[in-house]
């Protein structure tokens, strides 16, 4: 019988998660790296012989109240969320490769004040401390929206209604939350995040902005006797580790694997000839009848027609700071603090010594803001950049003095944030659809799966049904 073989080329964790469970299935598997690191946005970066994510990343193993599944064949990356099914399977798979922790619950700064945090944490305390102004004005929008509701674009509906995937954010989220409450904790976050206002993305995808939806009656609730209280969103983190310790468990095991074979170098060619046919910049060359592709779809693209521009996607440019501070100087203590003052830079604080239980003697720091929020603010170059988050940090009171600061790193990333527009979703199926038109049996995982659906619970999904779709 012919040995079973399949090339996978990409970085990623979805291309890792795929190997490791094509060799398990007997499978000969060669994975391509035509990059100079693994795991992508989840491999992290290093400073100082430190190990850092880039930005808050981390591990989520919510259902989203979805019925759980192990039947990943029926995981379909084109359904929102639909990695919610998968979740007790994903939070086996990461904890046998590493042990993850519960993080200390994420903080919101509001006001110049710190409150429990209701943008990604579901926690609604805030409510009870508003001012008496701000209350009426939130209470008297949400009667009149749960008297004459919109039920078309009711949260309850968003995985149901079309118009969740053809309506920009602000519809919805005007439709369920009130014009003052979508003014003071929403709009304004999204200009800090994306410098771009919620008209401009569709409304499913306001978790990719990291922006929440709550029910009318859930918010309209906390001004009662007996408020609804919602579960707090869980999230979990690496123990004494970062996001890149599961990365590198999973790269370890893909290495010491004897079905797996790894070669780091580009691909100068990929034709189909009664199979896949690649030629490679260091002189191999290869054949398969099983491929795996992991990358963006633009450098499929350009092999397959090389005079290919690139579509115009919409997307932010993304700036982070990484800081290590004395741990003893540390005055305040959060895993993560995301911040609504338009008066900061900074739109995301992220204490990784705190997510991690980490004892070091080094606190590292990583500090997220907007590349263009910064410019429009008068923000520009590398010295004032430090100047500015160093003294956001002494108004935080995470220190007292910049002298704490022991080094300084700022690494910037342009237009590299999806913002998912219509225009953006419009440019990936136009992609997609000139791959799957000249290699229709090409298998497409990660940031080539769908649109929107590279978290790092996706990608371990894909990874497991493409190993399962090809032994069917």
């Amino acid at each position: 019988m012919m040995e079973r073989q399949a090339t996978i080329i990409g970085n990623n964790v979805s291309s890792l998660v795929a190997a490791i469970a094509l060799a398990d299935q007997g499978w000969k598997v060669k994975i391509i790296n035509p990059l100079s690191s693994w795991g992508g946005h989840f491999g992290g970066l290093t400073f100082h012989n430190d190990h850092f994510d880039c930005g808050m990343t981390f591990f989520e193993f919510d259902s989203f109240h979805q019925y759980q599944s192990d039947e990943v064949l029926n995981y379909n990356p084109n359904l929102r969320n639909d990695s919610g099914r998968f979740t007790s399977l994903i939070k086996n798979y990461v904890n046998d490769l590493i042990l993850t922790k519960v993080v200390p619950q994420p903080k919101m700064f509001f006001n110049g004040e710190i409150f429990g945090d209701l943008i990604i944490s579901n926690d609604l305390s805030i409510f009870k401390k508003l001012s008496i102004e701000i209350k009426e004005a939130i209470q008297k929008e949400l009667l009149k929206i749960t008297i004459n509701p919109n039920a078309s674009l009711h949260a309850k509906n968003k995985l149901k209604s079309n118009l969740f995937f053809t309506n920009n954010f602000n519809a919805i989220s005007l439709a369920n939350h009130g014009t003052t409450f979508h003014n003071l904790f929403i709009e304004s976050f999204c200009k800090k995040i994306i410098y771009k206002s919620t008209t401009d993305f569709l409304g499913i995808y306001h978790r990719g902005v990291w922006l929440p939806l709550y029910y009318p009656e859930t918010i309209l609730s906390q001004f009662e006797i007996e408020p609804q209280i919602l579960k707090y969103t869980e999230f979990y983190y690496p123990y004494q580790g970062y996001a890149g310790t599961f990365v590198n468990a999973l790269l370890m095991k893909a290495q010491n694997n004897r079905r797996i074979n790894i070669e780091n170098t580009t691909i100068t060619s990929l034709i189909f000839n009664g199979c896949y046919q690649l030629q490679l910049a260091n002189d191999h060359f290869v054949e398969t009848n099983n491929l795996v592709w992991g990358l963006d779809l633009f450098p499929l693209i350009k092999l397959i027609q090389d005079n290919q521009q690139p579509l115009n996607y919409d997307k932010a440019s993304i700036s982070i700071c990484f800081i290590g501070i004395l741990s003893n100087m540390i005055n305040r203590e959060f895993s993560t603090l995301l911040i609504l003052d338009k008066e900061f830079l900074s739109y995301r604080v992220t204490n990784q010594n705190i997510c991690s239980r980490s004892s070091s003697s080094i606190t590292k720091i990583v500090v997220e803001f907007n590349t263009d929020f910064a410019t429009s603010i008068g923000v520009i170059d590398e010295a004032q950049i430090k100047i500015r988050i160093e003294s956001e940090l002494i108004k935080l009171h995470v220190i007292e003095s910049n002298t704490d600061i022991q080094y300084f790193y700022c690494k910037h990333w342009k237009h590299s944030l999806m913002i998912p527009s219509q225009n953006s979703y419009e440019c990936f199926n136009a992609e997609k659809s000139i791959v799957l038109r000249k290699f229709p049996d090409i298998k497409l995982i990660g940031n080539a799966s769908a649109f929107m659906s590279s978290s790092l619970n996706d990608q371990i999904i894909q990874g497991l049904q493409v190993a399962k779709q090809m032994e069917i």
